[in-house]
């Protein structure tokens, strides 16, 4: 018995290990999944890049300006999040914990932030020519399915638009954004703040727009 255990040890150690820091990571995530749920907002920093500090110094500058209790406003890494077509020898469901993107669709990921460079990829059209396009890799709408034309228009100077869709808002241009981050970001591009499938009617999205810029 104890020759057949130490062969087991020796050509399934390195599975082993895996299995248990995934069971690690999903116990951490139902303990943590609450304060998602109990969320007024949450955004989800898709790049897991961003400056933490900074980003939990605004969103309690956003709870005090909208009158929120501490910790209704939260700041994520996309990294903080399963996703099951990732995960191996698990059912999240089972598991008690969120897909990262059931979490767009259900609403308890508000908004997603993201480096331009990962909203955008170059195609070839009929002439031969490349033009950029919009590469929808997770559930989120465009911003003419939150606001109205008219609620729209004062976003202007901060909407990013790919095939002429208004896609999100420009993160880094919105004078909160700069104020908490300055120049602080992990690459010299664009970051675009999404809003999520299902989080397209709260009102605390248009809010939040509000807040960013100043308004």
């Amino acid at each position: 018995m104890r020759k057949k255990l130490e062969n087991f040890l020796y050509y399934y150690k390195f599975h082993l290990v895996a299995v248990i820091f995934i069971i690690i990571i999903v116990v951490v995530l139902i303990t943590d999944r609450p304060t998602d749920r109990k969320s007024t907002l949450m955004i989800a920093d898709h790049t897991s890049a961003m400056n933490m500090e900074k980003a939990v110094n605004m969103m309690n500058d956003y709870e005090k300006s909208a009158g929120l209790e501490q910790g209704q406003a939260g700041f994520r890494y996309h990294s903080s999040y399963l996703e099951q077509d990732k995960v191996e020898n698990i059912n999240l469901q089972v598991a008690g914990v969120d897909d990262y993107y059931d979490c767009m669709k259900e609403g308890y990921i508000d908004l997603v932030l993201n480096d331009i460079t990962g909203l955008k990829t170059v195609k070839e059209n009929e002439e031969g020519e490349t033009e950029e396009v919009y590469t929808k890799n997770y559930p989120v709408v465009s911003l003419d399915k939150v606001f109205t034309e008219e609620e729209l228009k004062k976003y202007e100077p901060y909407v990013c638009y790919i095939e002429e869709k208004p896609v999100g808002i420009i993160f880094d241009e919105c004078k909160k954004a700069q104020e908490f981050f300055g120049d602080d970001y992990p690459t010299g591009n664009h970051y675009v703040i999404q809003v999520t499938e299902g989080s397209a009617q709260k009102e605390v999205v248009k809010d939040f727009f509000r807040y960013l810029i100043g308004e």
